[in-house]
């Protein structure tokens, strides 16, 4: 089931509330010639990556390079234009971002599934995501990005700093050695980069070691 829409309302009445509120007011008045343009969005997810790792026969670590804002706006409302989205989120209340976060990350985890040939499925477990205080910050860097490249060079040639996500699967039984994954619609398209990991001692004794990749 998708999240409904993200709906905030903001719960503070501060000074540093209010300076927010005039910046973004400042940038949202070009929002209207970004809204106009169908590559507004065209950078959204271009810098997805997902690597798995395999640490031993049974266990798999994840690591999800992803632009969460881009994902978040897919995900919640994707009928919004991105950058109103942006504005409205980087303007929040942290509380009520934080909500809507934890929503589409128990989605996200729900959604993000391997199976082997054998058979053996499961979702991953201990996960590690970005703060909300850091996803609202990315919110208001893209923001920044995206009214600034829209004066030079175009909306096609933003490029937002993706943020990391870990997590880890371990099978319940048998050795891995092919695995099928699934990942949520909102974060895709997904590069996704597999191997297990050679290791091997460089001694004390020994000047150089040969790598086989």
């Amino acid at each position: 089931m998708n999240a409904s829409k993200v709906v905030f309302q903001s719960r503070s009445t501060s000074h540093a509330r209010g300076a927010m509120f005039g910046v973004l007011f400042v940038l949202g008045l070009g929002l209207s010639l970004l809204c106009q343009s169908q590559r507004a969005q065209a950078h959204e997810l271009e810098a997805n990556r997902l690597t798995l790792v395999q640490r031993d026969d049974r266990h798999v670590q994840l690591t999800l390079v992803v632009d969460l804002p881009a994902a978040l706006h897919r995900l919640t409302s994707p009928a919004e234009p991105y950058a109103e989205f942006l504005v409205r989120c980087a303007a929040a209340a942290l509380p009520d971002l934080q909500r809507v976060f934890e929503t589409a990350k128990a989605q996200w985890q729900r959604e993000t599934v391997l199976e082997t040939r054998s058979g053996d499925t499961g979702s991953f477990q201990r996960w590690q995501w970005p703060e909300a205080r850091a996803l609202q910050a990315a919110m208001q860097e893209n923001l920044m990005s995206l009214m600034t490249v829209s004066k030079t060079a175009g909306a096609d040639h933003v490029h937002p700093q993706p943020q990391e996500v870990q997590a880890h699967w371990v099978a319940s039984k048998g050795t891995v050695s092919t695995l099928k994954v699934s990942l949520p619609p909102s974060m895709k398209p997904t590069l996704v980069v597999s191997y297990r990991p050679h290791q091997q001692w460089l001694t004390p004794k020994e000047s150089s070691t040969w790598v086989k990749f």
